[in-house]
């Protein structure tokens, strides 16, 4: 329009006439530049609405592929599988991350051909265009450069995902270059990346793993958003039991302490609380107890459930109130608006009962019983003359109880461990000495040995058999112990022992204290070898003594307190009767093996004064093995059997005593026996009997019993 305008004024100016021309139109440049960013911008917007629709037409069609009815559930898992492997395969799951990088392209293609057409139409305009555009450009690369150098940061794109990997790669490449080229001094930052590098899909995974609070924290956000109600039973115990899981240190944290777990524990307790005592126990209970009392022994859960000052409740466990409180109260249905008027549930379930220190069957069923009869208003403890305090009936339903557990356990060969054990003693203990054991000491089991023992006679056979039950049980427990503590556990059962075999009290110092006990009463303790066929299941019992023996023998003689001699003749005499019995090959062993052990206890040279009385009830002993070691002993003569003997075990046993414990020795008393006994023992004879061919005269040496000795592997 501008050229013909300029056509006609110069017409109407008479100026030369000229045929009109249109000149060629060439667009400026920028022109053409701000076209290109804007057609760019809307291919690229387009091009990534085409890809997300066909996107959408891929996962709709994998969907209807597996849910597709008409076939077997076999051929639907079959189909999935097929389509899933298809998946990972051709990259499907990058190819739909990266359709957001087009809407990205287009936004930034557009932004900077707008800033340049304002620029062009006026510099003031184009220079906001441009910051807004250097704002959101600056706030899309820090935050994902951001999730690039911190996995917690929350700004996480596959962009970032991408560049993490680029540079972990390019990193790796340059510390793979400089092991190449040798160089010594690889910068520190370089190295801890390369021992560290991990891939981009994983780094969050890692990082969860080495932070233990985080589970923690779940369980307290939970805790925080479930209802509390008799429907979320199930939801609020599986909350628990990943408590138990948890490191104490983490439950000191006022975000916790904050939690309403007093409401989810009463709830928790309150299902198990009034339960008839004679109802069978399920296994779901079972579980369900054994979840609580982990709770229940974390002392920070154990703070929170105790009853506050609020809550009227009772501690003095000599008053008839302890007892009675609370176990009358009946909810049929449990709401939140009693928990100001009445203590915890789970703290009720709880209380005074021996925890679990292992969830076996056995445990767990005598912890459900015993919190059952505390909370039964019809058998809990009564009040009686001079406040004694004595279960309720005449069944005394917590011995049963106890009773019936424990014997199941040691029938079937198992045991309790050593902390549940004492709990379970202590608190027997407790009812054994009714107003008398007020002074017991909470954290050592017969505190007061004789007032246990008298006790123990006057309450009769009942409370015998579970004391015989414990004596099993505590035997059991030895291997747990060592040091120290295996030779006082080791006193301990000689103690019980003693208790069982008869009214010999009187005789006794009276001293508190199990140890000092012990010591001050030793040699009268030690008589209970002499009657060892009225303790029960005594095999058993001097298995584990000889083994505990065996493995300490710091420990000790176990019956060679006063006179040794007197205390052989005592061990000898009754393991004899004991022997008559219906035994084993094995078990006659153990007690010849105890027998040795025991003399080996005692220095060289000390059993030599055997009166003619003692050497003459040798003669009677009918057992061949006991009646060989009580003749050698006392200084006589005695058989010595074949290779053929059905106690060879034993026999064997015995040799090797003979040629370890008197090795070296010049007595030919002792030399002859040796004589006789190196054929019986465990080792390779026949290397010894060639070399006795060789030099007759090694029979009778101190090198040949060294000899002996040295080629003896036991």
């Amino acid at each position: 329009m501008l050229d013909v305008m300029i056509f006609v004024a110069n017409g109407l100016a008479n100026g030369t006439h000229r045929p009109y021309q249109q000149p060629n139109f060439e667009p400026p440049s920028t022109a053409v530049v701000i076209n290109s960013l804007f057609f760019a911008s809307l291919s690229a917007s387009l091009v990534a609405g085409l890809a997300s629709v066909v996107a959408l037409q891929w996962v709709a069609d994998y969907d209807a592929a597996i849910i597709r009815g008409g076939s077997s559930p076999e051929d639907r898992a079959k189909r999935r599988q097929f389509r899933y492997s298809g998946v990972v395969s051709w990259e499907m799951s990058e190819i739909i991350a990266a359709l957001p990088l087009l809407l990205y392209a287009s936004v930034i293609l557009f932004l900077i051909g707008l800033t340049q057409w304002m620029w062009i139409l006026h510099p003031v305009v184009g220079s906001v265009v441009a910051g807004g555009m250097a704002i959101a450009i600056l706030f899309y690369g820090v935050t994902t450069l951001l999730s690039v150098a911190f996995v917690s940061a929350p700004f996480r794109t596959p962009l970032s995902r991408w560049i993490y990997s680029y540079i972990s790669i390019l990193l790796l490449g340059l510390y793979s270059f400089t092991q190449l080229l040798r160089i010594q001094h690889i910068p520190t930052w370089l190295s801890r990346h390369y021992s560290s590098y991990e891939g981009a899909k994983k780094r969050e995974d890692s990082k969860i793993d080495k932070r233990s609070d985080l589970a923690m924290d779940a369980l307290i956000w939970l805790a925080n958003r479930l209802s509390t109600s008799q429907d979320s039973y199930k939801r609020l115990l599986l909350l628990a039991n990943e408590l138990r899981k948890q490191d104490l240190r983490h439950f000191e944290s006022l975000k916790f302490q904050n939690a309403p777990w007093f409401s989810i524990f009463d709830l928790l307790g309150w299902k198990h609380l009034k339960i008839d005592p004679l109802q069978d126990i399920s296994a779901e209970e079972m579980r369900a107890v054994a979840v609580l009392a982990h709770c229940y022994r974390i002392p920070v859960i154990q703070r929170i459930l105790r009853p506050g000052e609020r809550i009227s409740y009772y501690w003095d466990k000599t008053q008839e109130e302890y007892w009675s409180q609370h176990c009358a109260t009946v909810k049929p249905q449990w709401s939140q608006s009693s928990l100001s008027t009445r203590p915890n549930s789970l703290f009720l379930l709880l209380r005074d009962v021996p925890l679990p220190s292992k969830d076996t069957a056995s445990q767990l069923e005598f912890t459900i019983r015993l919190s059952r009869w505390r909370n039964s208003p019809k058998q809990g403890p009564k009040q009686e003359a001079h406040h004694q305090v004595i279960p309720g009936d005449d069944s005394h339903l917590y011995g049963i109880t106890v009773a019936s557990v424990v014997q199941g356990c040691i029938t079937g060969g198992g045991g309790l461990s050593p902390v549940f054990l004492d709990s379970l003693r202590l608190r027997f203990e407790s009812i054994l000495l009714g107003e008398e054991g007020h002074n017991l000491d909470a954290k050592s089991c017969l505190s007061q040995p004789l007032l246990y023992y008298k006790a123990l006679v006057n309450k009769g056979s009942k409370y015998g058999s579970l004391h015989s039950d414990f004596t099993l049980l505590l035997a059991r427990n030895i291997h747990s112990y060592s040091g120290a503590e295996r030779a006082r556990r080791v006193k301990e059962v000689l103690i019980m022992m003693w208790f069982s075999i008869g009214p010999y009290g009187f005789l006794m110092r009276r001293v508190q204290g199990m140890e000092a006990f012990f010591e001050a009463n030793t040699k009268g303790i030690a008589n209970w070898v002499r009657r060892l066929n009225r303790i029960p299941r005594i095999l058993e019992i001097l298995e584990h003594l000889a083994r505990a023996q065996a493995a300490q023998p710091d420990i000790g003689s176990l019956w060679q307190a006063d006179k040794p001699e007197s205390g052989l003749v005592s061990a000898f005499g009754a393991f004899d009767e004991l022997i008559r019995g219906d035994i084993t090959r094995e078990q006659h062993c153990i007690l010849i093996d105890l027998i040795c052990q025991d003399i080996e206890m005692e220095p060289l040279g000390t059993f030599k004064d055997f009166n003619v009385g003692d050497r003459r009830l040798f003669d009677f002993l009918r057992d061949p093995c006991l009646r060989f070691l009580a003749q050698f002993i006392a200084g006589l003569d005695a058989t010595f059997a074949d290779n053929k003997s059905p106690l060879q075990p034993s026999w064997a046993r015995i040799a090797k005593h003979l040629l370890n414990y008197y090795k070296g020795t010049d007595s030919p008393h002792i030399l002859k026996m040796q004589a006789f006994a190196w054929k019986l023992a465990p080792a390779d004879t026949a290397a010894l009997c060639k070399l006795a061919l060789r030099d007759p005269d090694t029979l009778v040496s101190i090198a040949f019993l060294y000899t002996y000795f040295s080629s003896t592997k036991n």
